[in-house]
């Protein structure tokens, strides 16, 4: 009876870390494919002379962070003002992220715009780095947790 004890309390942690880490890895994607996107439509307004809300159609087929750029692009085409639509859709991410993409400026001439994207996709980066960096410290520490509660469940049982 204690070894299924045992067992359950251990599968039951197991399963709420990799849980947390498949939140946080997905979290990572999208930050990551965010600065793809920004990278991406900076680049089409600069050299492809796209318009921006050509480019924010483009960027709505990405798999990760399309939907926010759907949003933004719907919202614009429904009355909205570009700034407007882009904090409306990006104010939905989680904290940090969410502050980040709200400061980015649609406002000024193209090269001011293509200067906020530059701008956003780097504090995004910095913001990806950030993070991939404590999610290792995370899993260092989670990992030992484990270890160790099941070498106290192993000595318990002994």
């Amino acid at each position: 009876m204690k070894v299924i004890g045992a067992c359950t309390v251990l599968s039951g942690g197991l399963y709420f870390w990799l849980q947390f880490l498949s939140v946080q890895r997905r979290e990572l994607a999208l930050v990551r494919d965010l600065i793809s996107a920004l990278e991406s439509l900076e680049s089409a307004i600069r050299w492809k002379s796209i318009p921006v809300p050509a480019g924010l159609r483009e960027l709505a087929e990405r798999e990760i962070s399309g939907k926010y750029f759907a949003a933004v692009a719907d919202m614009v085409q429904s009355g909205f003002t570009l700034q407007q639509a882009w904090i409306n859709a990006f104010s939905l991410l989680n904290g940090e992220m969410s502050a980040v993409m709200c400061r980015m400026e649609w406002s000024g001439d193209l090269q001011r715009i293509e200067g906020s994207l530059h701008y956003t996709a780097q504090e995004l980066t910095r913001l990806f780095e950030a993070r991939r960096q404590a999610l290792r410290q995370k899993e260092r520490l989670y990992a030992a947790m484990a270890l160790s509660g099941a070498g106290l469940l192993i000595i318990v049982l002994i």
